[in-house]
């Protein structure tokens, strides 16, 4: 079952969690520094949230977790080193939609397999997508935007930061009937230097990454993806309010291991995790960068990921098996 149809359990598994963690460290797992693989660029918002997060479970561990960025080819570069890596322990990787379901999904060269290739520890947290505009780009609002898109298509750049943003960005140009250039960006960090300036018009970025420059003006938001209005964007409509609800940027970050490390290891780790996420203070600056607090056990988010694949390899094929330059 994938997170879009199951509430947060952090808060549950924090508890129960508590004693077994406990137990198992007496045992003398982890000894040493942890290291996680986060396959993005420093400064996006999956960075800062992946950065809080396992710096508490660090201190829950009494051992430091420590963040290697290693990003590249939207992130399959950092992912398919965590397959390589001793199955110790100690070497984490940030696993996410992109990497784990959407690039499984449309790429059938992809070096490693989300489900036979690594364990997974659990879901962190969720984020919707938002849908960016240059603020002069003369367009405020969903309906603008397609019309704008649609009077001279060759003229419009959507960039995509993400393979899971050029899935959403293809998904809404099927839907607006306009064939807008779709330019693909190592991250969002250096999306936004072309975004900003208008080199580019438009970009789907989860809300993580987007809320800091819109509210700090440098960009503006036309829609969210996913069921409900964001609460930090409450006057941006959704995609969904406008009819185009099959359009989705929504994004899941989590935990993984290289395939082989022990049971006991991973539910460590997972408990740490747990009662980290169960934290008020991690809540609410989780909350405050867009991300929604999920949590749960290795096997529920072993079932996010299968469940995930086969959402976006039907989006996928839905949106014409668009090929991802």
């Amino acid at each position: 079952m994938s997170f879009r149809s199951m509430a947060p359990a952090c808060y549950l598994l924090s508890f129960l969690g508590f004693f077994a963690l406990n137990n198992a460290m007496a045992e003398g797992y982890p000894d040493h520094p942890i290291k996680i693989i986060l396959p993005y660029p420093a400064g996006g918002g999956t960075d800062v949230a992946t950065r809080l997060v396992t710096q508490e479970m660090g201190k829950i561990l009494g051992q430091s977790i420590i963040v290697m960025n290693r990003p590249g080819s939207g992130g399959k570069i950092g992912v398919a080193l965590a397959k390589r890596e001793k199955p110790d322990g100690y070497t984490l990787v940030l696993s996410s939609t992109s990497t784990m379901a959407v690039y499984p999904a449309i790429d059938p060269k992809l070096s490693y397999d989300p489900v036979n290739d690594f364990t997974h520890v659990g879901l962190i947290a969720t984020t919707p997508g938002v849908l960016l505009a240059n603020l002069e780009l003369p367009a405020d609002n969903i309906k603008d935007l397609g019309k704008l898109f649609n009077s001279d298509p060759s003229k419009y750049i959507i960039g995509s930061g993400t393979p899971t943003a050029f899935l959403a960005a293809e998904m809404y140009k099927k839907a607006i009937n306009a064939d807008v250039q779709t330019i693909n960006y190592n991250g969002s960090p250096p999306l936004l230097v072309d975004l900003i300036p208008g080199r580019i018009h438009a970009t789907f970025m989860i809300a993580g990454a987007a809320i800091p420059d819109i509210k700090s003006g440098r960009v503006k938001a036309i829609a969210v993806t996913g069921d409900k209005r964001m609460p930090q964007l409450p006057g941006i409509a959704t995609l969904k309010e406008a009819g185009m609800g099959q359009v989705d940027a929504s994004t899941w970050i989590g935990l993984a291991f290289p395939k082989g490390v022990p049971a006991s290891d991973v539910k460590v780790i997972s408990d740490a995790m747990n009662q980290a996420l169960a934290k008020p203070q991690i809540a609410e600056q989780l909350a405050g960068l867009g991300f929604l607090i999920e949590g749960g056990s290795p096997e529920r988010h072993a079932k996010t990921v299968e469940s995930e694949l086969a959402f976006w390899s039907k989006a996928y094929k839905d949106a014409g098996s668009p090929a991802m330059q």
